[in-house]
Protein backbone atom coordinates (compact mmCIF):
# COMPACT_ATOMS: atom_id res chain seq x y z
CA UNK A 1 0.00 0.00 0.00
CA UNK A 2 1.36 3.42 -0.95
CA UNK A 3 0.19 6.54 0.81
CA UNK A 4 1.07 9.88 -0.72
CA UNK A 5 0.51 13.02 1.33
CA UNK A 6 0.91 16.48 -0.10
CA UNK A 7 1.83 19.12 2.44
CA UNK A 8 0.92 22.73 1.91
CA UNK A 9 1.62 25.78 4.05
CA UNK A 10 -1.67 25.33 5.90
CA UNK A 11 -0.55 21.94 7.28
CA UNK A 12 2.77 23.34 8.49
CA UNK A 13 1.03 26.21 10.27
CA UNK A 14 -0.44 23.70 12.74
CA UNK A 15 2.96 23.42 14.46
CA UNK A 16 3.03 25.55 17.63
CA UNK A 17 6.55 24.56 18.74
CA UNK A 18 9.73 23.82 16.82
CA UNK A 19 9.44 20.13 17.68
CA UNK A 20 5.81 19.94 16.48
CA UNK A 21 6.66 21.87 13.33
CA UNK A 22 9.49 19.69 12.06
CA UNK A 23 7.49 16.56 12.95
CA UNK A 24 4.64 17.49 10.59
CA UNK A 25 6.61 17.08 7.35
CA UNK A 26 10.12 17.21 5.96
CA UNK A 27 8.97 20.36 4.11
CA UNK A 28 8.11 22.28 7.29
CA UNK A 29 10.63 24.66 8.84
CA UNK A 30 10.59 26.69 12.05
CA UNK A 31 11.57 30.35 12.33
CA UNK A 32 13.50 31.06 15.53
CA UNK A 33 14.23 34.72 14.71
CA UNK A 34 13.61 37.03 17.70
CA UNK A 35 12.05 39.72 15.49
CA UNK A 36 9.61 37.30 13.84
CA UNK A 37 6.15 38.88 13.65
CA UNK A 38 7.43 42.46 13.95
CA UNK A 39 6.36 43.06 10.32
CA UNK A 40 2.69 42.61 11.34
CA UNK A 41 2.44 39.38 9.39
CA UNK A 42 -0.10 36.72 10.22
CA UNK A 43 2.27 33.99 9.07
CA UNK A 44 2.98 31.18 11.52
CA UNK A 45 6.49 30.47 12.80
CA UNK A 46 6.04 27.05 11.16
CA UNK A 47 5.86 27.13 7.37
CA UNK A 48 7.07 25.34 4.26
CA UNK A 49 8.43 28.63 2.89
CA UNK A 50 9.58 31.93 4.43
CA UNK A 51 10.33 35.13 2.58
CA UNK A 52 13.80 36.32 3.64
CA UNK A 53 12.32 39.59 4.97
CA UNK A 54 9.97 37.68 7.29
CA UNK A 55 12.53 35.11 8.48
CA UNK A 56 16.15 35.20 7.27
CA UNK A 57 17.55 31.81 6.19
CA UNK A 58 20.01 31.53 9.09
CA UNK A 59 17.07 31.55 11.55
CA UNK A 60 15.14 28.79 9.80
CA UNK A 61 15.37 25.35 11.39
CA UNK A 62 14.89 22.60 8.84
CA UNK A 63 16.88 19.47 9.75
CA UNK A 64 17.23 17.04 6.88
CA UNK A 65 18.98 13.68 6.48
CA UNK A 66 21.50 14.38 9.25
CA UNK A 67 18.71 13.86 11.80
CA UNK A 68 17.77 10.44 10.38
CA UNK A 69 19.27 7.47 12.26
CA UNK A 70 19.14 3.69 12.01
CA UNK A 71 20.46 1.78 15.01
CA UNK A 72 20.90 -1.99 15.13
CA UNK A 73 19.93 -2.76 18.72
CA UNK A 74 20.12 -6.54 18.43
CA UNK A 75 21.84 -8.44 15.62
CA UNK A 76 22.78 -11.86 17.00
CA UNK A 77 24.22 -14.51 14.66
CA UNK A 78 21.99 -17.24 13.25
CA UNK A 79 21.52 -20.18 15.60
CA UNK A 80 19.96 -23.65 15.32
CA UNK A 81 19.94 -24.11 19.10
CA UNK A 82 16.62 -25.36 20.47
CA UNK A 83 16.99 -22.98 23.44
CA UNK A 84 17.46 -19.89 21.32
CA UNK A 85 16.78 -20.39 17.63
CA UNK A 86 17.62 -17.32 15.57
CA UNK A 87 16.41 -17.25 11.97
CA UNK A 88 16.14 -13.50 11.37
CA UNK A 89 18.80 -10.79 11.39
CA UNK A 90 18.68 -8.13 12.72
CA UNK A 91 16.31 -8.94 15.57
CA UNK A 92 15.75 -5.38 16.81
CA UNK A 93 16.18 -2.04 15.02
CA UNK A 94 15.46 1.55 16.06
CA UNK A 95 14.73 3.96 13.23
CA UNK A 96 14.40 7.72 13.75
CA UNK A 97 13.24 9.55 10.64
CA UNK A 98 11.92 12.96 9.89
CA UNK A 99 8.30 12.86 8.67
CA UNK A 100 8.27 12.19 4.92
CA UNK A 101 11.73 10.60 4.80
CA UNK A 102 12.32 6.91 4.15
CA UNK A 103 14.95 4.36 5.09
CA UNK A 104 15.89 0.84 4.06
CA UNK A 105 16.87 -1.93 6.43
CA UNK A 106 18.19 -5.20 5.07
CA UNK A 107 16.58 -8.17 6.83
CA UNK A 108 18.00 -11.67 6.29
CA UNK A 109 16.16 -14.94 6.96
CA UNK A 110 17.88 -18.32 7.28
CA UNK A 111 15.81 -21.35 8.15
CA UNK A 112 17.17 -23.21 11.18
CA UNK A 113 17.89 -26.91 10.83
CA UNK A 114 15.22 -29.18 12.32
CA UNK A 115 13.08 -26.24 13.41
CA UNK A 116 9.69 -27.50 14.64
CA UNK A 117 6.94 -27.23 12.04
CA UNK A 118 3.21 -27.89 12.30
CA UNK A 119 0.98 -28.35 9.27
CA UNK A 120 -2.76 -28.33 9.82
CA UNK A 121 -5.31 -29.15 7.12
CA UNK A 122 -8.78 -27.68 7.55
CA UNK A 123 -11.23 -28.93 4.95
CA UNK A 124 -14.86 -28.74 4.01
CA UNK A 125 -15.82 -32.43 3.81
CA UNK A 126 -19.17 -31.99 2.10
CA UNK A 127 -19.87 -33.93 -1.10
CA UNK A 128 -19.07 -30.98 -3.36
CA UNK A 129 -15.51 -31.02 -2.02
CA UNK A 130 -14.97 -34.79 -2.48
CA UNK A 131 -12.54 -34.46 -5.41
CA UNK A 132 -10.45 -31.91 -3.45
CA UNK A 133 -10.40 -34.18 -0.39
CA UNK A 134 -9.14 -37.04 -2.57
CA UNK A 135 -6.48 -34.77 -4.09
CA UNK A 136 -5.22 -33.65 -0.65
CA UNK A 137 -5.07 -37.30 0.47
CA UNK A 138 -2.93 -38.17 -2.57
CA UNK A 139 -0.57 -35.25 -2.12
CA UNK A 140 -0.32 -35.63 1.68
CA UNK A 141 2.43 -38.28 1.69
CA UNK A 142 4.54 -36.39 -0.87
CA UNK A 143 4.17 -33.23 1.20
CA UNK A 144 5.23 -35.05 4.37
CA UNK A 145 8.35 -36.34 2.59
CA UNK A 146 9.24 -32.82 1.42
CA UNK A 147 8.78 -31.40 4.92
CA UNK A 148 10.91 -34.20 6.38
CA UNK A 149 13.77 -33.07 4.14
CA UNK A 150 13.56 -29.67 5.87
CA UNK A 151 12.99 -30.76 9.47
CA UNK A 152 12.65 -33.97 11.41
CA UNK A 153 10.43 -32.29 14.01
CA UNK A 154 7.05 -31.89 12.37
CA UNK A 155 3.43 -32.72 13.04
CA UNK A 156 0.49 -32.95 10.70
CA UNK A 157 -3.07 -32.37 11.86
CA UNK A 158 -6.43 -32.53 10.15
CA UNK A 159 -9.68 -30.73 10.88
CA UNK A 160 -12.97 -30.80 9.08
CA UNK A 161 -16.21 -28.88 8.82
CA UNK A 162 -19.32 -28.93 6.65
CA UNK A 163 -20.26 -25.59 5.14
CA UNK A 164 -23.78 -26.33 3.95
CA UNK A 165 -27.12 -24.93 5.06
CA UNK A 166 -29.29 -27.49 3.32
CA UNK A 167 -29.29 -31.25 3.02
CA UNK A 168 -27.48 -33.14 1.56
CA UNK A 169 -24.58 -32.23 3.87
CA UNK A 170 -22.55 -35.31 3.10
CA UNK A 171 -25.00 -37.99 1.95
CA UNK A 172 -25.35 -37.17 -1.72
CA UNK A 173 -28.16 -39.76 -2.20
CA UNK A 174 -30.44 -38.00 0.25
CA UNK A 175 -32.46 -35.56 -1.92
CA UNK A 176 -34.72 -33.97 0.67
CA UNK A 177 -34.06 -30.28 1.23
CA UNK A 178 -35.06 -28.36 4.31
CA UNK A 179 -35.99 -24.71 3.93
CA UNK A 180 -34.01 -22.39 6.25
CA UNK A 181 -37.37 -20.86 7.32
CA UNK A 182 -38.57 -24.20 8.72
CA UNK A 183 -35.81 -24.10 11.37
CA UNK A 184 -37.40 -21.15 13.17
Amino acid sequence: MLIVRFVDDHDCSLGRTCSECISISHQCRWCQWQNFGSQNTSQSRCSSFFDATICPGEFQINPQADSDRIEMLQNLPFSDSIDQTIQLRPQKVRINLRAGNSASVRVIFKQANDYPMDLYYLMDISCTMLKHKTSVSRVGRKLADKIQATTKDFRIGFGSYVDKETIPFSNYKFKLKISPKSRL
